[in-house]
């Protein structure tokens, strides 16, 4: 199995980046390394999602 790595924590909606607030929408590339051609999926949650439910998104 092919390692998965985050390449970028990219947007917020509203507001500065790392807070917690009502609304923040986080959105994520993710890409396995090591593959051709590139696979990729862009991810996005609300900013209170625990990083057990980001596992869960991710884990499918």
């Amino acid at each position: 199995m092919k390692e998965c790595s985050v390449a970028q924590t990219v947007v917020l909606r509203r507001g500065i980046v790392g807070a917690t607030q009502s609304g923040a929408i986080y959105q994520f590339k993710v890409a396995l390394i090591g593959i051709t051609p590139p696979i990729w999926r862009r991810v996005q949650v609300t900013g209170d999602y625990t990083l057990a439910q980001l596992h869960r998104v991710l884990h499918g």
